[in-house]
């Protein structure tokens, strides 16, 4: 879909989970306009679902990094 290669990966999802299929031979039959007006759709929401799984995971390291420091100053007092 991305970059038109084999994909690369496979994914087992633990929790429930919703999933998009693309059919390709329906892409292929799109015109120009219709496929330009699809791609800004699709790569605007993999942008956003990106973007908020980064905040979600800095904010995740942000607090361990935070405990990480109480329990060394715990230890060394």
């Amino acid at each position: 879909m991305i970059d038109g290669e084999a994909r690369s990966a496979s994914v087992h999802a633990v929790t429930d989970t919703a999933c998009l299929a693309i059919d390709m031979s329906f892409m292929d039959r799109m015109g120009d306009e219709e496929r330009k007006g699809f791609d800004a759709i699709y790569y605007r929401t993999l942008s956003e679902i990106l973007a908020q799984r980064l905040r979600e995971t800095s904010n995740h390291l942000t607090r361990v990094q935070g405990e990480l420091e109480q329990l060394k100053g715990a230890s060394s007092g």
